[in-house]
């Protein structure tokens, strides 16, 4: 089960890396910040829920039933966070162009070409970084035990 949780969510988050949005706006990260408290809460719910049906009908054992659940509230937060490394290594990078095109004007026109021409080759490396990432954390989650 170990590795099939593993390639699951590595498939997931490779996905969710690399398609949708690299910026977001207010409202993408209000979602954001909420899709990770529901991953929270669904955790606990989780945890709870296996919690009573092992004391009903005791087809597992707790030490058991904590791995599992941990294992993959941890592996959604994984996900989640790996978009949110990308998002915000953009969102960082983005602000400080902007920082320069308001308040440093003469050597904006340099700086906005050079990031042009280097643009497409620091996406691909940051998402191919957070991909690495987050098969590393992965990895840690299911088989590192």
């Amino acid at each position: 089960m170990s590795w099939l949780g593993f390639f699951f969510f590595l498939t997931v988050s490779l996905w969710y890396v690399w398609n949708g949005k690299d910026n977001f706006s207010k409202k993408d990260w209000v979602l954001f910040f909420a899709k990770i408290v529901a991953v929270l809460i669904g955790a606990a719910l989780f945890g709870r829920l296996m919690y009573n049906m092992i004391m009903a009908w005791h087809f597992m054992s707790i030490p058991e039933a904590k791995k599992i659940t941990a294992s993959l509230g941890g592996a959604f937060i994984a996900v989640l966070g790996s978009k949110f490394l990308v998002v915000a290594i953009f969102s960082i990078f983005s602000n400080i162009l902007g920082f320069h095109k308001q308040h440093n004007e003469k050597n904006y026109e340099k700086i906005s070409s050079l990031s042009k021409a280097i643009s497409p080759s620091l996406v691909l490396f940051v998402k191919c970084l957070v991909s690495a990432v987050s098969a590393m954390m992965l990895y840690g989650i299911w088989l590192g035990r």
